[in-house]
């Protein structure tokens, strides 16, 4: 970020009184609003935005400069403008001083709302919350082996846009028994999710599924010693603090099935 306004500001005295490209307005504009200019910095800005450059900064540079014009109502037309072109850096403008004024009229709680959903869209998307179920911690038993206890740790990543899976089998201090790690995202693309598995054995899994009629349901297809397969893998909710996930697979082109896992998942206290 730190090169991005050096180059700015170098570029700014070439920029003469009508730059030919979006980069050079927005360049300009930011000269212009530091040495206090702010009628021109607006120019420059609205003539980066008629060239399509940096819409949501833009906008918000506009906003700025209205709101060191004490002009509160553009302030908030402006930032209003660049929360919905898509502006992400909330805490930017919570930090100005320039914008205090503006953040006190109650028109700015929506637009800050607007922002943080900005910045953190995998949060505010319902479809990306339809596993939160599985999040937590857990002990787990399975319906082949209910006296082997099994852990697994389901952790919320990266401002919620994936959940990883931690597995040990047979617990946490079960030394040499099976560990597996997977991978789980919601693809808006596909309106499908996606997960990603991997075992210490060399185990690998790649399901793909939707959250439908009160459960996860993930399939794919794969070859298993030279044999066309297919998989199916549920996770299921029950009663607060349980959730069943069922393994099954078949080698007939899903006439008939064989269960390779049911487990039960007890939250730990």
């Amino acid at each position: 970020m730190a090169y991005l306004f050096v180059a700015v500001f170098l570029l700014a005295p070439l920029c003469a009184q009508s730059p030919a490209t979006g980069f050079a307005w927005f360049a300009q504009g930011l000269a212009q609003h530091t040495s206090g200019a702010y009628d021109d910095a607006i120019h420059s800005f609205q003539s980066a935005l008629d060239l399509r450059f940096n819409q949501s900064g833009a906008s918000m540079r506009i906003g700025r400069a209205y709101a060191k014009k004490k002009d509160i109502d553009k302030a908030i037309e402006w930032m209003d403008k660049a929360a919905q072109a898509g502006f992400s850096a909330p805490g930017l403008i919570l930090a100005d001083p320039d914008t205090a004024a503006v953040r006190s009229d109650k028109r700015f709680g929506p637009i800050l709302a607007r922002m943080n959903i900005n910045a953190r869209p995998c949060e505010a998307n319902p479809a990306y919350r339809t596993f939160d179920f599985w999040i937590g911690e857990w002990d787990v038993t399975s319906a082949g082996n209910p006296t082997n206890k099994s852990e697994s740790s389901i952790q919320k990543l990266v401002e919620g846009c994936a959940i990883l899976e931690n597995w040990y089998g047979g617990g946490k201090q079960a030394g040499p028994a099976t560990t597996g790690k997977s991978l789980n995202y919601f693809n808006p693309a596909t309106g499908k999710w996606r997960q990603l598995w991997v075992s210490d054995t060399g185990v690998l899994g790649d399901y793909q599924g939707d959250f439908r009629d009160g459960a996860m349901r993930f399939e794919r297809d794969f070859v298993q010693g030279a044999v066309n397969t297919k998989g199916r893998m549920t996770f299921t909710p029950l009663e607060p603090g349980k959730v069943r996930q069922f393994i099954e697979q078949s080698t007939d082109g899903g006439k008939t099935w064989v269960t390779q896992f049911d487990g039960l998942y007890v939250r730990k206290k």
